[in-house]
C-alpha cells in the first residue's frame, strides 16, 4: 500500500492534533500515525489547558465542549492549596489562580483544570469531522526519507506489516523519545536532569474526608517528612482519583517501588487509607529545548522539540502552540499563499517563546517545598504559628509567578522574526504575573470584550485581519489586491480603539501583529509577500 498526502504527522498528543486541526481546516491532506490505541491508558499527565490555549480552542469552535466534558470532582474547586499535610495545617490558599472567577479583558478564554485526556479527545473530535484529515490508531511512523519534493516514510499498521507513505512534509510530534528528532540527529540542549520525580495515578475514596485544609483540585505539601522533601502534590482526575507526585522525590526513595512510594504519599495525607494504584511512573525534570525545530522538510513540535519543567503546566500547552505555529505556516506554503521564509519562522518564533517560558519554569523548579520548610513548621505553639506566616510569605513571593501566569502565557515578544515588521517602536515591558497588553509589532493582538459579550478575537477573519481603528470597512476593502485572504475589521467602540495605537494593525492567523501603521503601504502586495515569507524582509516598515 501507498499513500500520498501533503503532510504526515507522527503523534496524536498537544503538538500533532493541534497542527493536523491547523492544516485540515485549509483543506489539507493529513494522515496522523499514532503508535498506541486510542483507548490505551496513556499515565498521569497535564491537568490543565491554560488561556492562551484555550482561546484557539474557542478559535476552532471547540472551547465550549471541553468545558462541557470536564469530569473532574464538582466538590474540588480549582484552587491551590499549601498545607502541611492533607490533615494539618493550611499554609496558603490560591483562589482559583488558574481559571479565575469571572473573565478577564485581557483574555478571550480563562483556563480550565481537567484532564489532558478530556482536551485531546475534544481535539480529536474535531479532527475526525475533517475530511481531509485521516487518523489511523496503531500505526507508528518507523522512518523516513528526505527526498527532492518531499519525505518518503515508512509506517506499521496494527498487524506490524510495513507501508510506504509519501508526503510533503513530516511533523515530528513523537514524544520526548522521538523517532523524528533522534533520526535527525537532534539533541536537546539546556538544563538537563534537574530533578528527580514520580507521579502516579491512584484511586483514594477517603480523600476528601481526610482532608483539614479544604477540598481543592490541586494540593502541594510542606512538612519535615524524609527531612523536608516529602513535596507531594495531588491534582484531582476525577471524583475519587487522583495524580499524586514528588518534585524532587525524596533521597533515598525508589520511585518504581509502589511500596515506597506509597509510604512518602501517606507522608503527605498524614495518615493511611485505602489507596489503588492505577499506574505512573518516575521521571526527571528538564528545562531542554531542541537547536533545531527544522531541518529541510521534516519539522519536530511537542515533546519530541522541547522538555520543560512540568510546574503550572506548561509542557502541553506549549507543545499545543508548536502545533499552531507549524499548521499554519505549511498550509500556507501549500496552499500558495507562503513561502520558505514563512517556514523557517516557525524555528526562530518557536524557540523565543519557549526560551521565555523555560526561564520562568527554571525559576519556579528554584524553590520547592524543602526550600519552604523549616524545622517547627507543624508544631502547635506560637513558635510553630509564627513559621507557618513565614512560610506563607514565601510561597507567595516566590510561587505566585507559578499560578498566576498570564504574562507567561500571553506576554511572550516575537522580537527576532523574519516576518515580523519591527516598527522601531520601544519594547513593551513583560512580566511572568501581569500580562500587558500592547499592539507592537511581534506582540498578541489585544483583547477585549464588545458590548454585546462577544470578544474581539470572535470578529478575526480565519487568516489575516486587517484592524482599523476608524473608517469603513468598504473604503479599506477597495484598496486591498493581494492574493492572501484579508478581512477587514473596523473597531466598533472608540474605548478598544484605544489599544491599537496606530489607524492600520495586520494580525496574523494565530493573532500575532505582524504589521502596524497610520498608512497602508503603497506596495500592500509586496508587504504581503515579505509577511508570509515569500519576499526578503529588507524594509518591512
Amino acid at each position: 500500500m501507498l499513500m500520498n498526502v501533503d503532510v504526515v504527522i507522527a503523534g496524536a498528543g498537544a503538538a500533532g492534533l493541534s497542527a493536523a486541526i491547523e492544516l485540515g481546516r485549509r483543506g489539507i491532506n493529513v494522515v496522523i500515525l499514532e503508535c498506541l490505541d486510542k483507548d490505551d491508558y496513556r499515565g498521569p499527565r497535564t491537568y490543565l489547558i491554560n488561556s492562551r490555549s484555550m482561546e484557539h480552542l474557542r478559535r476552532w469552535g471547540i472551547a465550549d465542549r471541553l468545558a462541557e466534558r470536564n469530569p473532574i470532582d464538582p466538590e474540588m474547586q480549582p484552587d491551590v492549596i499549601f498545607a502541611t499535610r492533607l490533615n494539618g495545617y493550611l499554609l496558603h490558599r490560591f483562589d482559583r489562580p488558574f481559571v479565575g472567577t469571572e473573565r478577564v479583558e485581557e483574555a478571550a478564554e480563562n483556563a480550565q483544570w481537567i484532564p489532558q485526556r478530556s482536551i485531546e479527545e475534544t481535539m480529536i473530535e474535531l479532527v475526525n469531522t475533517m475530511p481531509t484529515v485521516k487518523l489511523l490508531w496503531r500505526h507508528a511512523l518507523v522512518s523516513f526519507t528526505e527526498v527532492e519534493d518531499g519525505v518518503s516514510c515508512v509506517a506499521t499498521d496494527p498487524d506490524g506489516k510495513e507501508f510506504e507513505i509519501s508526503g510533503k512534509y513530516l511533523v515530528g510530534a513523537d514524544g520526548s523519545k522521538s523517532l523524528v528528532r533522534k533520526s535527525l540527529g537532534i539533541r536537546l540542549q539546556g538544563r538537563g536532569n534537574m530533578l528527580a520525580a514520580f507521579v502516579y495515578h491512584v484511586r483514594v475514596p477517603e480523600l476528601k474526608r481526610i482532608s483539614k485544609v479544604g477540598h481543592s483540585s490541586f494540593y502541594w505539601f510542606v512538612n519535615g517528612s524524609y527531612g523536608g522533601y516529602s513535596g507531594v502534590t495531588i491534582n484531582c482526575v476525577r471524583e475519587g482519583e487522583y495524580s499524586i507526585g514528588s518534585f524532587p522525590c525524596p533521597p533515598g526513595i525508589d520511585a518504581s517501588d509502589e511500596a515506597q512510594v506509597r509510604k512518602v504519599i501517606y507522608a503527605g495525607f498524614g495518615e493511611e487509607t485505602p489507596m489503588e494504584f492505577i499506574g505512573g511512573r518516575s521521571y526527571n525534570m528538564h528545562a531542554i529545548i531542541a537547536p533545531e525545530m527544522l531541518r529541510g522538510r521534516v519539522a519536530i513540535a511537542g515533546d519530541a522539540a522541547h522538555l520543560l519543567p512540568n510546574l503550572g503546566g506548561f509542557g502541553f500547552n506549549v507543545g499545543l502552540l508548536d502545533g499552531v505555529d507549524i499548521g499554519w505556516k505549511l498550509a500556507y506554503l501549500l496552499k500558495g499563499w507562503g513561502g520558505d521564509r514563512l517556514l523557517l519562522s516557525y524555528q526562530n518564533e518557536r524557540q523565543e517563546a519557549l526560551n521565555w517560558v523555560a526561564k520562568i519554569q527554571i525559576e519556579n523548579v528554584d524553590v520547592l517545598s524543602h526550600d519552604i520548610y523549616m524545622p517547627g513548621l507543624e508544631d502547635d505553639t506560637p513558635e510553630g504559628e509564627r513559621l507557618r506566616q513565614r512560610a506563607k510569605e514565601i510561597i507567595v513571593r516566590e510561587k505566585t509567578q507559578e499560578f498566576h501566569s498570564l504574562g507567561t502565557q500571553k506576554g511572550y515578544r516575537l522580537t527576532k522574526s523574519e516576518i515580523i515588521s519591527d516598527d522601531g517602536s520601544p519594547p513593551a515591558p513583560t512580566d511572568a504575573i501581569q500580562y500587558f497588553q500592547t499592539s507592537r509589532p511581534g506582540s498578541l493582538a489585544p483583547h477585549a470584550w464588545l458590548t454585546d459579550g462577544s470578544s474581539l478575537y470572535d470578529h478575526f477573519g480565519p487568516e489575516f485581519t486587517l484592524v482599523v481603528r476608524d473608517g469603513s470597512a468598504a473604503e479599506v476593502d477597495s484598496t486591498i489586491a493581494v492574493d492572501v485572504p484579508i478581512k477587514v475589521l473596523v473597531l466598533p467602540d472608540p474605548a478598544i480603539a484605544k489599544l491599537y495605537d496606530t489607524r492600520f494593525t495586520l494580525v496574523r492567523p494565530d493573532q500575532m501583529v505582524a504589521w502596524r501603521g497610520d498608512e497602508l503601504p503603497e506596495d500592500l502586495a509586496g508587504l504581503m509577500a515579505r509577511l508570509t515569507g515569500r519576499a526578503a524582509s529588507a524594509a518591512t516598515h
